[in-house]
């Protein structure tokens, strides 16, 4: 994941919202880099989609919970809401990429049917 988020961060080079005006106070201890992509949101985005396609029962609780984690970086005043699109796509465009490899796509079919 790290491979992807930092040069992603690099790129972009967003200030987070306590950088940007002093009416944000985080909530949490100040992350130091850069606020776009969120990488908290791509993390929880890149492990809600896989486990949802191993128990496709509990999508929904997967995803639910991958979009509280999200949004509490905004609550928390660390990321902007658009940080946490950027997350989001990110994790899927990694997913993609991941499952698009035959070796990868074969292993995750093994696992799915040990369950």
């Amino acid at each position: 994941l790290v491979e992807v988020l930092m040069p992603a961060k690099k790129h972009f080079a967003r200030p987070r919202p306590y950088e940007v005006t002093p009416k944000v106070k985080p909530v949490l201890p100040p992350p130091e880099g850069e606020s776009y992509p969120s990488g908290h949101t791509m993390d929880s985005y890149f492990k809600a989609s896989l486990l949802s396609m191993l128990v496709p029962e509990h999508h929904d609780a997967f995803f639910a919970r991958a979009e509280e984690h999200a949004q509490s970086r905004v609550l928390a005043g660390v990321h902007f809401p658009s940080d946490l699109e950027g997350g989001q796509t990110a994790a899927a465009a990694l997913v993609a990429s991941l499952l698009a490899d035959p070796a990868v796509a074969a292993d995750f079919a093994a696992v799915r049917e040990e369950l």
